[in-house]
Formats: C-alpha cells, sequence, structure tokens
C-alpha cells in the first residue's frame, strides 16, 4: 500500500480501524509514502475498536507533509490492541503513538511486542494508557522517546511536565508493564497459550 496523503477527509492513513469495529486482524502488509501508516481508533461514535491486532507490518517513509502526523501505527480511544512484530522505518512524526485519548477516552490493555522502530522520534505515550504492556522492542540508538504523565502522577522530576529520554544503542527492552497496576487479563480467542503466562 503506497501513496496516501492528507485530504479534506482523511489525515493519509494508509489503514484505519475505528468506531466499533472488533476482531479484526492488519497482517503482513507493506505500507509507504503515506500521512500515517495504520490508525487503530480515534473516533468517539459507539464502542472503542476491540481486539485488534496488527502483525508483522512493515511501515515506512510516513510524512508529515500536509498536516500529517507523520505516525508509523497510531492507537487511542481503543481496547485489548496487540503490536507485535511490526518493522518501522524513516517516519516524520513518531514511529507509534499510544494512548494520546482523542476526547479523553483511554485505550486500555495494550501489548506492544517485538517490535523494530529506526526512526529519531520513535514513541509517544499519551496521558490515556492504563495496562500498556511493551516486552522486547527493538529502537534505533539515540531516537526520542516521550511519555506524557498519567493524570495525578508527576514526571520523574516531580512535574507533570513530559519525560523526555533517547534510546541507548539498539535498546532491547525487558518484559515489564509501564503501569503501577497489572493489566487485566484478555486473550484474543486463538492465541490464549501465547499471551499471557498463568
Amino acid at each position: 500500500m503506497s501513496d496516501f496523503r492528507k485530504s479534506a477527509t482523511s489525515s493519509g492513513e494508509a489503514v484505519v480501524v475505528h468506531l466499533s469495529a472488533q476482531e479484526v486482524r492488519i497482517e503482513d502488509n507493506d505500507i509507504s509514502k503515506a500521512g500515517k501508516g495504520i490508525a487503530v481508533g480515534g473516533v468517539t461514535h459507539g464502542a472503542n475498536p476491540t481486539e485488534i491486532v496488527v502483525k508483522g507490518n512493515r511501515i515506512r517513509d510516513i510524512s508529515t507533509a500536509g498536516g500529517s502526523d507523520g505516525a508509523g501505527i497510531r492507537v487511542e480511544n481503543a481496547n485489548q490492541v496487540q503490536l507485535e512484530g511490526n518493522t518501522i522505518e524513516d517516519t516524520q512524526g513518531y514511529g507509534m503513538m499510544l494512548g494520546l485519548g482523542t476526547n479523553g477516552a483511554p485505550s486500555r490493555d495494550l501489548l506492544v511486542r517485538n517490535n523494530v522502530i529506526r526512526t529519531e522520534k520513535l514513541i509517544r505515550l499519551g496521558r490515556q494508557r492504563p495496562g500498556l504492556r511493551m516486552e522486547a522492542n527493538r529502537y534505533e540508538a539515540g531516537g526520542l522517546f516521550k511519555a506524557e504523565p498519567r493524570r495525578r502522577a508527576t514526571s520523574l522530576s516531580g512535574n507533570s511536565s513530559p519525560v523526555w529520554t533517547r534510546a541507548p544503542a539498539w535498546s532491547l527492552e525487558p518484559a515489564r508493564s509501564l503501569e503501577a497496576q497489572p493489566p487485566r487479563r484478555w486473550r484474543p480467542r486463538k492465541w490464549r497459550s501465547r499471551w499471557l503466562s498463568a
């Protein structure tokens, strides 16, 4: 999929999953030359998208031209989304934007695992991300992370400013949750044994 640009009716997304979509799989696509690679959620009519799998996609050359955000994958206002085994390169925006909370709605129980992100702006985490888990992702050295503090929380310096940091040389993160409370247990119907340990 290639050549998607922002217009009066689109942000230039190559793939969009929103409204009340359930049990959607986006797998093994080559996406390039777009204003946004894959967008999940973001529209708050009815129930949020639920049980969405974004796996094995190759996303590159994503642009901010015309006012798009230039994100490789953006998830907001969605529940139980799995981002696994995707490769994201050369985005002018962030490789992933998660939990920004359009209209204040959260993205619950996101699992971000085994992705490779090679771009200057790696990941932006919004405030609305309860139950987010990030495991074994690889990042380009020196890339930028941005994390908005969660509501009623403070940043590492004790204020409510965003936390910015740079990735060390090809970092591999440990398996852990980014939230103080453990994520709710949910499992896609066909992958129960691979998702969570007992």
